[in-house]
C-alpha cells in the first residue's frame, strides 16, 4: 500500500505549513489519534495541531473536550493549561482559556495554579493575560505574588 499524504481539512483559506501527517491510516484514524495526544501537541509548543484536534473534539462532544482539558496529566496533578503556561506557549494558554480551561485549578504537589507557573518561569505575557482573563491572584505563593505585582 502506498504511503498517503493528507492534508487538514480545516485549513481552508489558510496556507499549512505542512501536510497533517504521511501515513497509512485514513483522515478518520489520524485525527483519533491526534485526540489521544493532546497533551503531547500541547508539551511540544505544536498550537496549529492542538487548535484541529480542539475543533474536532468541540463538534463532536464540547462537554467532553471540556472535561478532558481540566484533566490531570502529568503525576503532580498538571492540567494542559499548567503545561503550556510552564512551557511558555501564550498562543496555547489562548486556546486553552477560550475552550474554558480552568485557570484555577491547583495541581497536586506544590499547589499552584497557572498563573503561577507562568510567574515561576517568568513568561509575564501569559501570567498578564491570565489575570486579565480572571485568574485569582490571592492565593498564590507569596514570593510569586511579589514578582507578579512587582511588573508595574
Amino acid at each position: 500500500m502506498s504511503e498517503k499524504v493528507f492534508h487538514d481539512p480545516f485549513e481552508k483559506g489558510r496556507k499549512s505549513s505542512r501536510p497533517i501527517a504521511h501515513t497509512n491510516l485514513s483522515q478518520n484514524e489520524i485525527l483519533q489519534e491526534r485526540s489521544i495526544n493532546l497533551f503531547y501537541v500541547v508539551y511540544n509548543g505544536f498550537y496549529n495541531d492542538a487548535e484541529r484536534i480542539m475543533l474536532v473534539e468541540s463538534k463532536k462532544n464540547s462537554d467532553n473536550l471540556k472535561k478532558n482539558l481540566n484533566k490531570r496529566v502529568e503525576e503532580g496533578g498538571e492540567t494542559l493549561l499548567h503545561v503550556a503556561c510552564d512551557r511558555g506557549y501564550l498562543n496555547i494558554v489562548q486556546l486553552l482559556v477560550k475552550q474554558e480551561a480552568d485557570i484555577d485549578k491547583k495541581e497536586f504537589v506544590s499547589h499552584r495554579t497557572a498563573l503561577e507557573y507562568s510567574v515561576a518561569q517568568e513568561h509575564w505575557d501569559i501570567a498578564l493575560f491570565l489575570y486579565e482573563k480572571g485568574a485569582s491572584i490571592h492565593n498564590i505563593d507569596p514570593s510569586l505574588k511579589y514578582k507578579f505585582m512587582d511588573l508595574d
